[in-house]
């Protein structure tokens, strides 16, 4: 559960072979790339509420098709405290930064 207007950073890792999504929240769109051995962080900043499907976008095997989440965008207040996801800390140094716009792939 998220917060609209709130930043969030989403640090992933995969167990096992590449995956990728893309998140359509709003009129925005953010995509990432999750891959083994290597942290994956995301920066979102969610404007609009609702309820949105994350699916796997790459092809990973076996159960790629079951590979999926939700997440829940609310307004500021309609959270109670313990619910709430936490808002981005500062990037860690050891983090690969992915988002719509972003052109430091690997830079």
């Amino acid at each position: 559960r998220l917060t609209a207007g709130e930043e969030y950073e989403l640090r992933m890792l995969s167990a096992d072979v590449v995956h990728a999504f893309s998140i359509q929240m709003g009129g925005t769109s953010y995509n990432a790339v999750v891959m083994p051995k290597t942290v994956t962080a995301l920066k979102l900043e969610p404007k609009t509420t609702g309820t949105y499907l994350i699916v796997c976008s790459e092809y990973c095997g076996i159960g790629h098709d079951t590979m999926y989440f939700s997440v829940s965008v609310e307004q500021a207040g309609a959270l109670p405290e313990e619910t709430r996801a936490e808002p981005a800390p500062n990037p860690s140094p050891k983090t690969k930064g992915h988002a719509h716009g972003d052109d430091s792939h690997g830079k």
